[in-house]
């Protein structure tokens, strides 16, 4: 699923190892990273994603990313 909805509303919120993008007050889906997440911001239509071990997970969709 395309990130561009969430994108627009903009509001990340990081839960433990996931983090929950909305797309309205009431609205959002997440993306289970599986590691403990230090940061979560929006770059462009990506969603960029510091794990705590140093490495950075750039999304393109909630399942899809590349380690950059």
């Amino acid at each position: 699923m395309s990130l561009v909805n969430y994108q627009k509303f903009g509001v990340l919120k990081i839960e433990g190892k996931q983090v929950k993008m909305y797309s309205s007050q009431n609205s959002f889906g997440s993306i289970n990273v599986g590691e403990e997440i230090s940061d979560a911001r929006w770059n462009g239509d990506k969603l960029m994603v510091s794990l705590k071990n140093g490495k950075v997970r750039l999304y393109t969709s909630q399942n899809s990313y590349s380690t950059i």
